[in-house]
């Protein structure tokens, strides 16, 4: 806490209570149980109920960037927005509330992975993840009053928050999973575009009669991850998994999309919708 300005110390400790909170800091047991508790949310038959609406909302962002003889740039036209609208109608978030949400979003992407380099945008970041807790914290009350067709909902219904885990660990790791659903997803579809533009012989085939053949596959961060040899080894013969990567590339600190400006006030947004 030494290193932290003296002004934003309330801030920064609360921050870092908040952190302290995410699976992904918490070794086993503490991973695992923090964990269950998202369980059945992520199961297979609970994700695909939101495959219609996440086709819905891919061509309509495709479509509403596509121009005949124009260029865009992928991440900022694709690969940012499109995960954000889909993991907002996830976890319920109303879309008068978006802006806020993918703003406060930005700015904790910047504190986490470090990209936040002068002290006003320090400042920000940690007042960013301090008004998400707030937020979230509000709708999951909101959600106990009023559920709805939402991630926050269900597992609520489930009857684990306040037996498993305490609500204060529930909301801290809905904080990061807002954080990741935009983060790994983004650099998850950059780089799924540029493994299959480098190596069409990856690419599923498009006639629907075909069948895909599994053992080639390899997961796109196995070909792009920053910490690869630079030259790829061919793709395998077997159905074993390829080394998983440290991280793909793609850099976070890019724009949110357009909408995401400073909310006027940072507080409980979820009172206001």
């Amino acid at each position: 806490m030494d290193a932290v300005p003296q002004g934003a110390r309330e801030d920064a400790e609360r921050a870092f209570s908040i952190l302290s909170r995410w699976m992904v800091f918490n070794d086993p047991p503490q991973h695992r149980r923090l964990r269950q508790v998202f369980q059945e949310a992520f199961a297979a038959r609970a994700v695909a109920r939101y495959s219609a609406f996440t086709e819905k909302v891919t061509r309509a962002v495709l479509t509403r960037k596509a121009a005949p003889g124009h260029s865009g740039d992928l991440m900022a036209d694709v690969a940012k927005p499109l995960p954000a609208l889909v993991f907002a109608r996830w976890l319920g978030i109303p879309p008068t509330d978006g802006p806020s949400f993918w703003y406060w979003n930005a700015r904790v992407a910047d504190l986490v992975l470090g990209t936040a380099q002068e002290e006003s945008e320090y400042r920000a970041s940690l007042q960013a993840l301090v008004s998400l807790e707030d937020y979230l914290g509000a709708l999951v009350e909101r959600r106990r009053a009023e559920p709805g067709d939402d991630l926050i909902s269900q597992v609520l219904a489930e009857g684990r928050v306040g037996d498993t885990v305490s609500e204060q660990e529930f909301v801290g790791m809905l904080t990061q999973m807002a954080f990741a659903g935009g983060e790994t997803t983004s650099n998850l579809i950059a780089n799924t575009v540029l493994a299959l533009h480098t190596r069409p012989a990856s690419s599923p085939p498009s006639a629907p009669n075909r069948t895909w053949p599994r053992a080639p596959w390899r997961r796109p961060c196995a070909w792009t991850g920053r910490r690869r040899c630079p030259s790829a080894p061919p793709p395998r013969t077997s159905n074993s998994a390829a080394t998983p990567c440290a991280r793909a590339t793609g850099s976070s600190s890019s724009p949110p999309p357009p909408t995401a400006t400073p909310p006027a006030s940072p507080t409980r947004a979820a009172s206001t919708s």
